[in-house]
Order: structure tokens, then C-alpha cells, then sequence
């Protein structure tokens, strides 16, 4: 909040320095000469402000130099700024219209007879997919020999594990049964209550 305070603050005196024009000394040494002239005719105008003025003319200079180093300054923060926004923008609106495809999932091979899924019937995995026969599940199994939770499957260092939910009737990795929580890779096979998924990757 400090930071943008500050730049603003320093915006603000930018624009009000370029505004105020390049012949602010010259016009006060104008308008002193003016005035001197009026109160000393007989002295044309030989005051001690024409006594400085070519330091005035290169204070004058000098500021026109610094008022157009000072628009360049501040015309470039205006097109830097303008590119940010125009940078974030175009990220947001091609970031919003990009869909991420699933990196891996699981194919059915294989069913029991109570099980309504089809053969060939793929499962995108995500960063984390529940699997069971509760309504809530990402893949829900509608066969008795599915827990309500039967296992899942997350994502890790940009690996999949599987784990087993203690389900009723175990989750098999390969035929194995599984005690702990195993990566899965492309070919495994799953056995989820008689259910069978091969992981496609």
C-alpha cells in the first residue's frame, strides 16, 4: 500500500510539473522587468533582474530540458503501465478459455454382473478422485461389493497413489492387496470389488 501511495504520489507531481509549462522563471523575470520599467522609466528598465538575466535564460534552459526529460519519464511510465494491463488482461482471457485435459485415467476391463458400468467406460483422474458406491464419490460404483468409500486416488509430487479407504473388501494393485498406499503408473491394474480398471496414462 506504501509502495502504490508512493508511486501515485510521484504520478501526481509529474503531471503537475509538466502542466505548469517551461517558462515559469522566464515569465517572473518577464513580469519583474515589466514592473521595473513602470516604476523607474528613466532607468530603462535596468534593474537588477536584467542584471541576471542570462543566468535566468539558462535556468530557463535548463528547466525546459528537465520538463521534457520529465514528459519522456512519464510518458513511459503510462505506456509501461498501459502494457501490464493489457498483458494481464490478454493472460486472464486466454487462461479462462484454455481447458486443462486430465493427464491420466482408468479404463474398465473388466465387471461383475451386478455392476452397471461398460466395459471401455474411461475415468478422467484429477488431483484428487474418491471412488466408491456412495453418491458423492468422483466414480461411484453401484455394486454391493463396493464400499461407500471404497478408495482413492491423489495426486503427489506429480504421481498418482492409490490408496484403500478400509474398505470392506480390500482394493487389489496388480492382484496384490493393498496394506498401504501405492503409486500407480500406466498398465497397472485395479481391482475395486470385482471391478477391474487398467490406468492409462
Amino acid at each position: 500500500m506504501v509502495a502504490y501511495s508512493s508511486y501515485n504520489f510521484m504520478l501526481l507531481a509529474l503531471v503537475t510539473l509538466v502542466m505548469s509549462g517551461p517558462n515559469v522563471w522566464y515569465n517572473i523575470y518577464n513580469k519583474t522587468n515589466d514592473q521595473g520599467e513602470e516604476a523607474h522609466p528613466h532607468h530603462s528598465g535596468l534593474t537588477a533582474w536584467q542584471g541576471c538575466a542570462p543566468y535566468i535564460r539558462v535556468v530557463n534552459m535548463l528547466y525546459r530540458l528537465i520538463i521534457w526529460i520529465m514528459r519522456f519519464v512519464l510518458l513511459s511510465m503510462i505506456y509501461i503501465f498501459l502494457y501490464k494491463v493489457v498483458k494481464v488482461m490478454h493472460s486472464d482471457l486466454k487462461g479462462g478459455g484454455k481447458r486443462t485435459e486430465p493427464s491420466a485415467g482408468i479404463e474398465v476391463v473388466g465387471v461383475n454382473g451386478e455392476c452397471s458400468i461398460p466395459v471401455g467406460a474411461v475415468y478422467p483422474l484429477h488431483p484428487v478422485t474418491d471412488i466408491g458406491r456412495a453418491e458423492d464419490n468422483n466414480i461411484v460404483l453401484d455394486s454391493v461389493y463396493v464400499s461407500g468409500h471404497h478408495a482413492r486416488i491423489f495426486l503427489k509430487n506429480n504421481e498418482y497413489i492409490l490408496k484403500d479407504m478400509k474398505s470392506t473388501n480390500g482394493t487389489f494393485l496388480n492382484g496384490n492387496r493393498m496394506e498401504k498406499p501405492e503409486v500407480i503408473k500406466d498398465g497397472d491394474v485395479l481391482n475395486i470389488g470385482g471391478i477391474v480398471f487398467k490406468v492409462i496414462d
